[in-house]
């Protein structure tokens, strides 16, 4: 066996080469476009261009699951879980599909969505927090079925334009709904679901939004251009803006007690966020709020990301075909120092550090 030529230097960059994730599935022979864990942890629901759906064990990190047959790729927000775990949905091309996860039988027949093959344009789903409704898009608006009784949809009249964003407040008092670059906030207790506002960034209509997530006081949107925006739910007022990724932010995930935010998108890595240190900026974008973590292991852009209910994994899927789980990582970050924004450096003992 030949000499080891290689040093100190050498042993270092393939150290800084090395992934960070601690499990990479290979769950799709195309595009892995979201992963979504269910209520209690155990499961993750994993869709693709492949037009497959599997069903990953999250101890034994295997496929117990799968779905095909679908008449469309499956998109990042067309995939989730009912609150209490028994129901899974799937939206894909025209239909929308639910299966009871006790035994994986359909809940019931065929939910006819759009009837043209190529509406993943407008492929969100969505259960409110009480489970009792399944919202997805549907052709002149957005559709919202009993799960009781799988009637026909009551439908909220809408555009239909390239929206791609149906989230529920964390209490179930707010609906966002995206529109292009319009983010439209309704209320859910009346009868037509009353618009609140419309919190449009001034920009051109390309820069659409294309994520949103709501911890029980904060919402937050991603961009085209990578940007993040903080908003407070009730008053809407904006509260902090971040460049987070080079362009379509299309991942992200608040952690469950809402003090961490991960981000991911076109740019291979994930991102996590000190909720707090966003919140001390100002609305401008301020590049000098950097993450608490940088993660890379993908090596194409990412499409979904997504906190485990304990808070102690995340799990990411990419164009590169993969979900990767990342775990621990909330308590590897160690103390924060509250208060402060830039660190300067260390002394040159270690010993103190100026900030």
């Amino acid at each position: 066996m030949g000499k080891n030529l290689g040093g100190f230097e050498w042993r270092l960059l393939w150290q800084r080469c090395q992934p960070d994730e601690h499990v990479k599935i290979a769950a799709h022979d195309d595009w892995a476009n979201c992963a979504v864990f269910s209520p209690d942890g155990t499961l993750l629901a994993v869709g693709g261009y492949d037009k497959k759906v599997n069903i990953v064990d999250f101890r034994s990190k295997r496929v117990v699951k799968s779905f095909e047959g679908f008449d469309s790729y499956i998109d990042a927000k067309s995939v989730a879980f009912s609150p209490n775990g028994k129901l899974l949905a799937v939206k894909a091309g025209g239909r929308v599909k639910v299966w009871r996860t006790g035994d994986w039988v359909e809940a019931g027949p065929g939910l006819v969505a759009e009837p043209k093959s190529f509406a993943n344009i407008n492929n969100a789903v969505a259960f409110s927090p009480d489970g009792a409704t399944l919202a997805a898009r549907v052709p002149g608006g957005v559709g919202f079925w009993d799960t009781a009784t799988w009637l026909n949809p009551v439908i909220l009249p809408g555009k239909e334009m390239l929206g791609t964003v149906l989230a529920y407040s964390v209490d179930g008092k707010f609906l966002a709904m995206s529109d292009w670059n319009n983010l439209y906030i309704r209320e859910t207790q009346s009868a037509g679901r009353t618009l609140i506002t419309n919190l449009m960034r001034q920009v051109p209509e390309v820069n659409r939004v294309l994520s949103v997530v709501f911890s029980r006081e904060l919402m937050a949107a991603g961009y085209r251009d990578g940007l993040i925006k903080l908003w407070r739910i009730g008053t809407w007022e904006e509260l902090a803006t971040v460049q987070a990724d080079l362009s379509f932010l299309v991942g992200l995930d608040f952690s469950p007690d809402g003090k961490m935010l991960v981000s991911g998108g076109v740019g291979h890595v994930l991102k996590l966020w000190d909720v707090s240190l966003l919140l001390r900026q100002k609305t401008s974008v301020n590049q000098l709020i950097q993450p608490v973590a940088t993660l890379k292991g993908h090596v194409r852009p990412i499409t979904s990301v997504s906190f485990s209910p304990d808070e102690r994994s995340i799990a990411s899927a990419s164009e590169d075909g993969t979900v990767r789980l990342w775990n621990d990582l909330i308590r590897s970050q160690g103390w924060t120092l509250n208060g402060s924004l830039l660190p300067i450096g260390f002394s040159p003992d270690g010993t103190q550090l100026v900030v």
